[in-house]
C-alpha cells in the first residue's frame, strides 16, 4: 500500500469484500494532485496464482504469477485529480480464493512518466458460482483391467464431513489372489510440469483376502467418510484441485489394481482473509 501523502496518491475501496464468481464488484478510485509526469493509469483484477514446478537453475520449486482478468482505464482524457467509479464483474468460471494460491486483488495504478508509479492494492474474497465444475461428475470411470470393478454411488458429490455411499462389483479377467479389496479418499493437486500432490485421506476395508475366478463376482456395499474440511474443487491458470475414489484390489508381488472416479467438493478449506495483508 502506499501512503497517501506522495505525488500523485491513490486511494481504493472495493465492495462487496466478499463476492461470488459472475458477480459484479464496484471500486472507487481517489486520486490526488496530478504531478507533470503522470501519463495515465489503469484498475486491474486479478488474482495471484501460486504453483509449484521442477526446480530451476536455483532450486526454486515454487512460483507465484499474476493473472489478469480485466483492465480498464483510470483516465477516460487527460489525467485530473478526482474520485472515479469503476464496476468490474468477475467471470462466472473465475476460481475462489484458496490460501496460499489463489489470493484475489484489485489494483489502482497511476503510471508517472520517469517516475515511480503509485498504487494502492485491494484484497478481495471470491466464493466459487455454483455449478460452475459440475461437469466434473460426469467424467469416465478410470477403470482397471485385469480386475474390471464397477461402483455404484448415489451420488458424486462430497461435502465437508459427509458419508459416500454405494456399491462395489468386482468381476476378475484372471484368476489370482488378492489381499483384500478397499475404496478410498483421494486428494490431488495438479500443479506444473505434470506434477502431482497426492493424499489419501480416508480409507475403508471391503473384503480380507479373497480368491479371484473369471465369472465369479465380488460384491460389497461401502460407506467412507469425507473429511470435515476438505480443499474445495478448483481450476485456476496454473494449477487444480481434484477429488477422486478409488477402488482398490491390493495383489501380492503384482501392481494393484485400481478404478477411480472422480468426485466434486464445492465447501470447504478456509479461504484467504479479506484483512490479510495483499502480495504483488
Amino acid at each position: 500500500m502506499v501512503p497517501f501523502g506522495r505525488k500523485t496518491p491513490v486511494q481504493l475501496t472495493v465492495e462487496p469484500s466478499t463476492v461470488t464468481a459472475g458477480e459484479e464488484i464496484i471500486c472507487r478510485v481517489d486520486v490526488g494532485e496530478i504531478d507533470a509526469k503522470v501519463q495515465g493509469g489503469q484498475v486491474e483484477l486479478c488474482y495471484m496464482n501460486t504453483y509449484s514446478q521442477r526446480p530451476d537453475s536455483d532450486g526454486d520449486s515454487t512460483a507465484t504469477a499474476a493473472v489478469m482478468v480485466q483492465t480498464v482505464p483510470l483516465f477516460a482524457g487527460p489525467p485530473e485529480p478526482g474520485q472515479r467509479v469503476f464496476r468490474l464483474r468477475l467471470p462466472k468460471d473465475a476460481p475462489p480464493s484458496v490460501e496460499d494460491t489463489v489470493e484475489w486483488q484489485v489494483w489502482a495504478t497511476v503510471d508517472r512518466r520517469r517516475g515511480l508509479d503509485t498504487w494502492e492494492d485491494v484484497p478481495l474474497v471470491v466464493q466459487a458460482a455454483p455449478g460452475v465444475l459440475a461437469h466434473r461428475m460426469q467424467t469416465p470411470t478410470e477403470s482397471s483391467t485385469e480386475i474390471p470393478m464397477t461402483v455404484e454411488l448415489a451420488t458424486r458429490e462430497l461435502r465437508p464431513g459427509g458419508i459416500l455411499a454405494g456399491t462395489v462389483t468386482a468381476n476378475p479377467a484372471v484368476e489370482g489372489v488378492t489381499r483384500g479389496l478397499r475404496v478410498q479418499l483421494v486428494s490431488e493437486r495438479h500443479e506444473q510440469d505434470g506434477i502431482v500432490k497426492r493424499d489419501v485421506e480416508a480409507v475403508a476395508t471391503l473384503t480380507g483376502e479373497a480368491d479371484l475366478r473369471p465369472g465369479v463376482s465380488i460384491f460389497s456395499p461401502f460407506q467412507i467418510a469425507g473429511p470435515a474440511d476438505p480443499a474445495p474443487c478448483w481450476e485456476a491458470e496454473y494449477n487444480s484441485q481434484h477429488w477422486y475414489l478409488e477402488v482398490v484390489a491390493d495383489l501380492p508381488f503384482m501392481r494393484d489394481e485400481v478404478t477411480r472416479i472422480e468426485l466434486l467438493v464445492t465447501q470447504g478449506r478456509r479461504v484467504q482473509d479479506v484483512n490479510e495483508p495483499p502480495r504483488r
